[in-house]
């Protein structure tokens, strides 16, 4: 009688720990399909964080090459506008050259006026 009670005893212990382990299997599966889904759902972010990496990437790239164009259209203005600076100096120095060369040949057409004025007057005198 003695080992029948501690044979419930233990049949009763062992139906409430099964019990409790399939309380405790039932909570594992859904702590295991809330994991599966959040893993999913961060597989996702990461796949879609990984494309956008890439497409900053592109953009990264796209932008330099446009800097860079950008930079030796800007060196080839600055070389023109260099060019021109020059031209612009040198046709000055002419005009300023052509200036004095006017003067020049004006005084020489003003004496030349005397002298003939000069002239004129002499051949008149003389008769």
């Amino acid at each position: 009688a003695g080992v029948d009670a501690t044979n419930a005893e233990l049949l009763g212990q062992n139906t409430a720990l099964l019990a409790e382990v399939a309380v405790l299997r039932r909570e594992l599966g859904e702590s295991l399909a809330a994991f599966s889904e959040e893993r999913a759902g961060l597989e996702e972010e990461k796949t879609s964080l990984l494309e956008k990496n890439e497409a900053a990437d592109t953009d990264s790239e796209n932008l330099k090459a446009s800097i860079q164009e950008l930079q030796t259209k800007l060196d080839a203005a600055e070389d023109l506008l260099m060019e021109e600076a020059a031209r612009v100096e040198a046709v000055q120095k002419e005009a300023e050259s052509a200036k004095a060369e006017s003067e020049e040949a004006k005084k020489l057409s003003e004496e030349c006026a005397s002298v003939c004025s000069e002239a004129q007057a002499a051949l008149e005198a003389a008769g």
